[in-house]
């Protein structure tokens, strides 16, 4: 079977983000599954066979909800935006993206223009994140200290299992809402196999991030403990 695909971005290979747009998507589902097992098998001792297979996204493009981009402002080519290479001072400009969700990808010409008027005098560089909800306006920040906090009536909304979960700019969040559901009804299922149900257990959730899982999880466990480091 040919495993080799034409990548959907212009800039793949350079911007130092997906790894592996020239490959057909199962083929890198195989591919990142393979390299899972090798460092459990590794780090831990696990078997093959302890790795579930991974879950694919409905969606190999144009799922991400949150970007991280670079803007700069040049003296020979004006202002640009886009990502910068780990370990690596030039930045690769992009007036697109293929892995984000349309509306951010669209966003991305008007996000340029908004960052240069709201940059400060003298300053020529900035860390920009550009958020998106279920639905609802694209939300953006990174210039001011305080432009990652949004008011409360600004809050981006996702929907996981009937329950709506309210997230900023700064929160720590899964970028795929298509894989949130179908993760959370898996979750839920290895409960059930381990017998977890009930009042009285415990649930536990390592980086948690928001903790949408313990959220979710929350009618299978009648405790929840996240860990996340600040």
């Amino acid at each position: 079977m040919e495993t080799i695909a034409e990548p959907l971005c212009p800039v793949f290979g350079t911007c130092g983000g997906c790894a592996y747009q020239d490959r057909i998507y199962p083929e890198e589902l195989r591919l990142k599954e393979n390299i899972l097992r090798e460092i459990l098998g590794r780090a831990l001792g696990l078997a093959g066979d302890a790795v579930a297979p991974i879950m694919p996204s409905p969606e190999p493009y144009h799922y991400r909800s949150h970007l991280d981009l670079a803007f700069v402002k040049t003296k020979k080519r004006g202002a640009l935006i886009g990502f910068q290479p780990l370990g690596r001072k030039f930045l690769i400009p992009i007036d697109q993206c293929a892995i984000a969700r349309k509306e951010i990808s669209d966003f991305i010409p008007q996000l340029k223009e908004l960052a240069e008027e709201a940059l400060p005098a003298g300053y020529r560089n900035a860390n920009l994140v550009v958020k998106a909800g279920d639905t609802g306006p694209v939300r953006w920040g990174g210039i001011g200290r305080h432009s990652l906090e949004l008011p409360d009536s600004e809050y981006l909304v996702t929907e996981v299992h009937g329950r709506r979960i309210y997230h900023s700019l700064n929160t720590f969040f899964q970028a795929n809402f298509s894989i949130l559901n179908p993760m959370i009804a898996s979750l839920r299922g290895l409960l059930a196999a381990l017998g977890a149900r009930g009042a009285g257990r415990a649930g536990a959730a390592a980086w948690a991030g928001l903790g949408f899982g313990a959220l979710a999880l929350a009618l299978a466990a009648g405790q929840q403990y996240l860990y996340h480091r600040i």
